[in-house]
């Protein structure tokens, strides 16, 4: 549009005698300046809340910090409209992405594309798992709107394998994988750990050892024959020295098959690349150790679970680099880590509910509240989403769980009993 005005005016110009032609001509090139280069609109688009026009006619509208976009409306100059959070001017976080076609996109952002979520075609197709520029990538759900569904892994927005069977935990008799020859239920090797009386400290926490009880209650009761026929070691308070948890960790996962989970659930103390046991003023465990104990393990699933404090309140931007690599040093293709907050955070407690915000969420969302797609199961990536949606909110934007693995859509972490 204004380079339409441009061209307009331009003509007009070249009617004008030629004394008045030069003025003419920089009074609109100043004009044109003005209104075709981003400029803030309304408010303070440095640090607050603004409203900015782009170069190419694009208007944000929201938070802004150091001059940056932080969370808002985007509308595009085509059309579409993302709703949701920003990092570096990039989109990053949980959004909603709405197509001027009809399509609309609930879920997770990552370096300004899709990383999970589910997409919406106008048409009533829907697809619900992984992305990898901007196209299904990894494990996920395809829901046409004549009823088919097309479950399994994608690559570049293409079923490359089906897959009708996930791991049930039902304990029924007419559960179908249960009826299928060969099939051998799976079963589940857990090591639990709740700290918050520390020795010899008054660094104790409030519900560290609720949460890990709880967790522990959960799976008791959700895995009740998966847990029978595997093991489970709760470790609270003084239990939990460094000594048996590392015991603990290798004599229950040697015993899984490749059939088999394998959970570490840690709520207390962390530091940079370590755990905090009960006799912290003698030792620490290791990311390291715990990681290699796992993989190690011949289980098919090896997750591990930390509602953990890994900064201490560190401000300085090496520090929380380093922090950010020592948790980093739990990522590999055989494991997947779900934490309870950043490498900049700490974990909340609340006294309202009697537990850690994290692990409250963690639980309501393996009930069923992280059942996005609506198949029954709750994958360990359908928990992350629902957990740092929950917590981030619950918390103001205090913390913001993080996650590492691999092919997260392929890990059912529960199946919702009806």
């Amino acid at each position: 549009m204004a380079q339409k005005k441009f061209n307009q005016y331009t003509l007009i110009i070249l009617k004008m005698p030629n004394r008045m032609k030069i003025i003419a001509t920089l009074l609109l090139n100043i004009a044109f300046s003005f209104f075709t280069f981003s400029q803030c609109i309304i408010g303070d688009c440095v640090k607050g809340y603004g409203e900015k026009i782009y170069e190419d006619s694009a208007i944000f509208k929201g938070e802004f910090e150091n001059g940056k976009k932080v969370s808002g409306i985007y509308f595009y100059k085509s059309g579409d409209i993302y709703k949701g959070a920003f990092k570096d001017n990039l989109r990053n976080g949980i959004a909603e992405y709405n197509y001027k076609n009809g399509d609309v996109f609930n879920g997770v952002f990552e370096n300004d594309e899709k990383k999970f979520g589910v997409y919406n075609y106008s048409n009533g197709d829907k697809f619900s798992g992984a992305f990898k520029n901007n196209l299904p990538n990894g494990y996920g759900i395809f829901y046409k709107h004549s009823g088919k569904t097309i479950e399994g892994e994608w690559k570049n927005g293409h079923v490359i394998w089906q897959n009708d069977n996930l791991i049930d935990t039902t304990n029924t008799k007419d559960d179908k994988l249960a009826n299928e020859k060969g099939f051998v239920t799976p079963r589940f090797f857990c090591v639990v750990v709740g700290i918050s009386d520390y020795f010899g400290t008054n660094m104790d926490l409030s519900y560290a050892d609720d949460d890990a009880i709880h967790i522990t209650n959960y799976l008791k009761k959700a895995f009740v024959n998966e847990i029978r026929n595997g093991k489970l070691i709760q470790l609270i308070n003084s239990q939990a020295t460094k000594l048996n948890i590392e015991n603990a960790l290798k004599s229950v996962f040697s015993q899984a098959t490749e059939n088999d989970f394998i959970l570490f659930y840690f709520s207390g103390h962390g530091g940079q690349g370590y755990f905090v046991p009960y006799d912290q003023q003698n030792s620490i465990l290791k990311h390291e150790i715990v990681r290699d104990i796992i993989i190690n393990s011949a289980a098919k699933y090896k997750i591990c679970i930390a509602d953990a404090c890994f900064s201490g309140g560190i401000n300085n931007s090496f520090a929380q680099n380093y922090t950010y690599q020592s948790i980093s040093s739990f990522d590999d293709s055989k494991l997947a880590v779900l934490m309870s907050s950043n490498s900049a955070q700490t974990s909340s407690e609340n006294q309202i509910i009697s537990q850690g915000v994290f692990t409250y969420n963690l639980i309501n969302g393996l009930k069923g509240n992280a059942d996005y797609n609506k198949d029954s199961y709750v994958t360990i990536g359908e928990l992350f989403t629902y957990t740092q949606r929950t917590v981030s909110l619950q918390t103001n934007g205090k913390q913001t769980p993080i996650i590492f693995g691999k092919d997260l859509y392929k890990i059912p972490m529960s199946r919702i009993k009806k």
